[in-house]
C-alpha cells in the first residue's frame, strides 16, 4: 500500500512540474488573438510605440494606441496567434509572434517588454508583413 502511495505521490510531482502560470506575454497573445485592444491597454504607458506594417508608428497616449491596435485588428481579423520565440528573461524582454489573419495576412510581430515579474508594460510593439 505504501508503494502505492509514493508511486501516486511522485506522478503528481512529475504531473504539476510542468505546469506554468501565463506570463505577461501569453496574456497579451491571448488578447490579440482575441482581437481585443481594449486589455492590451493595461500595458500601455505614454513610452508605448506601435509601428504598424504600412511604416506608421504611433507614440502616445493608451487610449489613442488601443485605437489605433483595435483600427488595425479590425482590419486583420485574427484567426491564429501564437509566439513563435521568446528572448531573454529580465528587466527588459521580447517575444516573436505569428499573428495570422482571417483575411489571408500573415504578420510577424515583435513585442518587447520592460519590467519585473507581474509588472511588465509593452515597450514597443511591431508588426511586419511576413
Amino acid at each position: 500500500m505504501k508503494s502505492i502511495k509514493t508511486a501516486g505521490l511522485c506522478l503528481l510531482l512529475i504531473l504539476s512540474s510542468g505546469v506554468t502560470m501565463a506570463d505577461e506575454f501569453d496574456q497579451v497573445v491571448l488578447y490579440l488573438g482575441s482581437g481585443n485592444a481594449t486589455n492590451i491597454n493595461n500595458f500601455f504607458t505614454r513610452q508605448t510605440e506601435i509601428e504598424f506594417p504600412d511604416g506608421k508608428v504611433v507614440r502616445s497616449n493608451p487610449v489613442l494606441l488601443e485605437d489605433a491596435l483595435q483600427k488595425f485588428m479590425d482590419e486583420n481579423v485574427p484567426d491564429n496567434v501564437k509566439i513563435i520565440h521568446r528572448g531573454p528573461n529580465g528587466s527588459r524582454s521580447f517575444v516573436i509572434i505569428l499573428y495570422k489573419s482571417t483575411n489571408g495576412k500573415e504578420f510577424r510581430v515583435t513585442l518587447f517588454m520592460e519590467g519585473y515579474d507581474q509588472h511588465k508594460t509593452i515597450k514597443e510593439l511591431k508588426f511586419e508583413n511576413s
